[in-house]
């Protein structure tokens, strides 16, 4: 219901949105189409992320992992056929991501419904539960606030980019997947961290494998420092492309 309410949502407010972010005029329609488009496959992005915690959930983070670089095939070929073969723009490489993203869910759909679970699960266990629900609820929220408050901030920022030009704006946007890409790393480390403590937690193991999770814990402080480094190295090459540029 969440995910089909933020679709209608996005969809119908793709236009005011950018404007509220102000995007240039120079990519406001490209700009409108893309988010359109993507905002349409809401619906793919939350069940994909819901059936990959239920793989972590049973110990399996590399299904996800497979599902995921099938879907970057995908998306990478489509975008060269829509792009550059059909030369649909920006509207192409919306439609390439959202046919991807199908892929993987799909993918993942055929390899559950094949798994033995360690649990069952029929057709009548899909209704609402009010106890669990509220439990999901008291744990989901605060988690998607805090991506909410960081995602809003980074809005903020854009916004302002936006307001300089269509070339910075550009420029953000590379910027953006880059340290996007450097920040995966860490995002995947505190999944490890979350799925272990929460398996110990149920099977009331905390106190016997705290070695686990020191490690882990290691680990990701580890993977902070690179990601930090690769990021001031990347922002000092932006800083000198950017005075090399004639102004």
């Amino acid at each position: 219901c969440v995910a089909l309410g933020l679709t209608v949502l996005l969809v119908t407010l793709a236009a005011p949105f950018c404007r509220l972010l102000q995007a240039p005029e120079e990519a406001f329609d490209p700009t409108t189409q893309y988010v359109r488009i993507c905002s349409a496959g809401t619906l793919f992005i939350v069940a994909f992320n819901v059936i990959g915690s239920v793989f972590r959930g049973l110990g399996d983070s590399k299904m996800p992992l497979i599902t995921v670089a099938i879907a970057c095939v995908v998306n990478i070929f489509g975008d060269l056929l829509l792009v550059a073969v059909f030369h649909l723009g920006a509207a192409g490489a919306a439609l390439a991501t959202v046919f991807a993203q199908a892929i993987s869910v799909v993918l993942s759909l055929f390899v559950i419904a094949r798994r033995k679970l360690p649990f069952t699960f029929r057709k009548e266990q899909l209704r609402f539960d009010r106890p669990l629900t509220a439990g999901i609820l008291r744990l989901g929220v605060p988690i998607a606030l805090q991506d909410v408050l960081v995602g809003v901030s980074f809005l903020v920022i854009l916004a302002i980019v936006n307001s300089l030009g269509l070339l910075q704006s550009a420029g953000m946007g590379i910027a953006e997947k880059v340290c996007g890409a450097l920040n995966e790393a860490i995002s995947g480390g505190s999944f490890a961290v979350s799925e272990k403590t929460g398996s110990m937690r149920g099977g009331y193991l905390l106190t016997a494998d705290r070695t686990t999770i020191n490690n882990t814990v290691e680990a990701l402080v580890t993977e902070a420092k690179t990601a930090f480094t690769a990021t001031e190295r990347f922002k000092n090459i932006r800083i000198a492309v950017g005075r090399s540029m004639p102004s």
